[in-house]
């Protein structure tokens, strides 16, 4: 049986769509599986995990990982630098002093600033993997650190054909493979008929500027004047909040938007099932999953052009221009206009959504694992 030390960090109960993957992979019963994830912050816990092949173990990182991020010149950029410095620096320590003379057939870490542990993966013969999520490539790129120390790693898994692009041109030796994020079939394909769900356009994702509320908001306020009857759900938390309550007062649209912040994820399939339109408008984009889960729960979906989005809802979408509000308002206004169309690509998103499960995204993992160590 495998044995593989994994560091990431999996849900939690005020984090529930955060660490998904890593949460996924380590529920794998066929491999035994040492997982390292941080403690939770002091008001949270992390979702219940635990069969007999898996060993699960903290550690700490100093640092708050939900922290508002400030936009304020050199001085606060250089603070933050050294923050992330001295926190993954002391959790680079502990990781490698618990493990120095454990034995592993595979080292897999799920942060870009966890590969110093692969300096010891190599010295005891480890295969080194790396999953790059969300926007992990960008760090990288820039990062003279993290190139130095991913020179070490044998599998990188990137959940975009964009990240594939940019490690390809750093580590051109490398093995590099495309792995989607999946989808809980069990908790996102509740059936409901398109026509019997509210008039509902809903948003989920964290409220940063890399997600664009405010072009949404620009686009829905153009709609409101056309069409009053339908609403805006906002899913998430994030250092934008204050911004976007701000615009939404300015805007009149207090009886038309709602800000729920972070809800669990049977109350995320809630809302996604009585949805009609799905709508995601990120300028900076991996692959989401509240994409491919807003697929399965059958809404309409409207996305950005941005990052892997664009291959997802290829022929059963709306593809839109980034911050652009006229493209984002043009396709609100078609989809709710145009009922028969909406229906119909609910139930071609629906059906596109089998392709994305994670028991495919185990597979992938299991089989790159099994095929590097018997090289």
């Amino acid at each position: 049986m495998l044995r593989i030390l994994r560091i990431g960090e999996i849900p939690s109960e005020n984090f529930q769509g955060k660490g998904l993957a890593c949460y996924e992979l380590s529920n794998y019963k066929n491999i035994n599986t040492t997982l390292y994830t941080p403690y939770p912050d002091l008001n949270d816990k992390h979702l219940k995990l635990s069969h007999k092949n898996l060993t699960i173990k903290k550690y700490f990182l100093l640092k708050n990982r939900h922290a508002r991020k400030s936009n304020t010149g050199f001085l606060t950029y250089l603070n933050k630098l050294l923050e992330n410095l001295f926190a993954f620096s002391f959790a680079n320590i502990q990781l490698i002093l618990r493990n120095l003379f454990k034995n592993f057939d595979v080292i897999h870490i799920h942060h870009p600033a966890f590969s110093p542990i692969f300096i010891l993966g190599k010295m005891k013969g480890m295969v080194c993997s790396y999953t790059s999520h969300g926007y992990d490539s960008y760090k990288v790129m820039n990062s003279l650190f993290l190139k130095l120390f991913l020179n070490n790693v044998d599998i990188i898994f990137c959940m975009s054909m964009s990240q594939i692009k940019q490690f390809k041109i750093l580590y051109p030796n490398k093995k590099i493979i495309f792995a989607s994020n999946g989808v809980d079939f069990n908790l996102f394909n509740f059936p409901r008929e398109y026509k019997f769900r509210k008039k509902q356009i809903i948003c989920i994702g964290s409220l940063t500027w890399k997600k664009d509320y405010i072009t949404i908001l620009k686009a829905f306020q153009e709609v409101n004047a056309e069409i009053n009857d339908w609403k805006l759900l906002i899913i998430g938390e994030g250092p934008e909040k204050k911004k976007i309550k701000n615009l939404i007062e300015e805007s009149n649209l207090k009886d038309k938007v709602s800000l729920m912040g972070t809800i669990s994820r049977k109350e995320v399939s809630y809302e996604l099932t009585n949805s009609k339109i799905y709508l995601i408008n990120s300028i900076q984009e991996g692959l989401p999953k509240s994409l491919i889960e807003a697929m399965a729960s059958g809404c309409a979906c409207i996305s950005s052009d941005a990052g892997e989005c664009e291959s997802v809802i290829e022929s059963c979408g709306i593809l839109i221009k980034k911050q652009h509000v006229l493209s984002t308002k043009d396709a609100i206004i078609k989809l709710i206009k145009d009922q028969r169309l909406s229906s119909e690509l609910s139930k071609k998103a629906k059906e596109k959504s089998k392709q994305y499960s994670w028991e495919k995204y185990i597979s992938n993992h299991i089989n790159a694992y099994n095929k590097f160590i018997k090289k």
